[in-house]
């Protein structure tokens, strides 16, 4: 919706002053700028997938500020400046190839459904109470960006298309030796 998102735009710059507030009250702010509830961190049957653009970013948002709760203010500015050049970064990838649709599956979407999925577990094994904060945001910025330079074609379909990417890494799984790279 654009009109949705040029509002987003527009209130974005006001919530980088967040250092006065709680993490977990900034994500509580991110989730009702778009019609979220708090409820919804804990909603395992949310369908990533029919959220706006707008949503996603803000619900992936608040995934990150209520599991680093314990960090300063301005990891809320840094977390969400990430996710937009993240976000970027897979739009990029999604019209990289002139004339093909961009991946019904690796895309932004995909990285945000993952991250929201990861965040129950982290909370359900109580990974606060085992890994340091740096640890917990390695596997959450994993989650995001885990598929990200995939067009949404898997390793057998590059295989069979004689793909460059499938010959450069002699059809041993390509994709993954890709990200690895």
């Amino acid at each position: 919706n654009p009109a949705e998102e040029a509002g987003y735009e527009a209130r974005r710059s006001k919530r980088h002053t967040v250092h006065g507030l709680e993490l977990e009250k900034a994500a509580m702010l991110a989730l009702t700028d778009v019609g979220l509830s708090k409820e919804a961190l804990d909603m395992w049957d949310l369908n990533v997938a029919e959220l706006s653009e707008t949503a996603r970013h803000r619900l992936c948002l608040s995934t990150l500020l209520v599991a680093q709760s314990s960090r300063s203010g301005d990891f809320a500015e840094r977390a969400d400046n990430f996710l937009t050049g993240a976000h970027a970064c897979y739009r990029q990838t999604a019209s990289n190839k002139e004339g093909e649709k961009p991946g019904l599956y690796h895309n932004w979407v995909h990285a945000v459904d993952v991250t929201f999925t990861l965040s129950h577990l982290i909370r359900a094994c109580g990974a606060k109470h085992y890994l340091a904060f740096n640890e917990r945001f390695a596997v959450f910025v994993a989650a995001i960006c885990h598929d990200m330079g995939h067009w949404g074609f898997n390793n057998s379909y590059l295989v069979e298309m004689r793909n460059e990417l499938a010959m450069q890494y002699s059809d041993i799984s390509p994709l993954q030796n890709m990200s690895a790279a």
